[in-house]
């Protein structure tokens, strides 16, 4: 199960960027940071009126992502969190879904974007997904950008969950 999941980054020199850790998050203490993170996350203003009830999602945290069927990823530097990525069950039951990866503005461009969603495809591989698909605003061209270049490719929407979706799909090969 994901409960073991964790991966970690270990630095090189004191010189060089903290601790990268990502690890699940399910009930408990590290439950209250990851919400001010999905808070932060459903603030941006590509995300007004496109999050759904966030207020009822928070209180109910962590399902529907719970497992067996999804999880919750949160990263940390020194222990610090600093993002977070969501893997929900689709129907067909092969397909899974990447939704909230955020990272904050003062920890991106150093990689953790790419360190969660590569966590978040390790994880649904292991729990028997072959295809993810995801969501994104037409705005964030960076995140369209990196998921282009890690093999997603763009399809016509698969939900109707707001307006205009840009969609992409990936096909989970082993240990890619």
């Amino acid at each position: 199960g994901t409960a073991t999941w964790s991966r970690w980054r270990p630095r090189r020199s004191s010189t060089e960027m903290p601790e990268l850790h990502i690890e699940p998050v399910g009930r408990g203490p590290r439950l209250e940071p990851l919400k001010v993170l999905f808070a932060e996350y459903t603030a941006m203003p590509h995300n007004i009126g496109r999050s759904g009830d966030t207020e009822a999602e928070l209180a109910e945290l962590p399902a529907p992502y719970a497992e067996p069927a999804g999880a919750i990823l949160m990263a940390t530097l020194d222990g610090e969190p600093v993002g977070c990525v969501v893997l929900a069950a689709l129907d067909p039951p092969e397909f899974c879904e990447m939704k909230r990866l955020y990272v904050r503005a003062e920890a991106r461009g150093h990689g953790i974007g790419r360190a969660l969603v590569d966590d978040v495809m390790a994880l649904a591989r292991s729990l028997g997904y072959s295809v993810m698909r995801l969501d994104t605003a037409p705005e964030l061209t960076v995140a369209r950008t990196m998921y282009a270049a890690m093999g997603f490719r763009s399809i016509p929407p698969y939900h109707h969950r707001y307006a205009d979706p840009i969609c992409f799909e990936k096909e989970l090969g082993e240990g890619e």
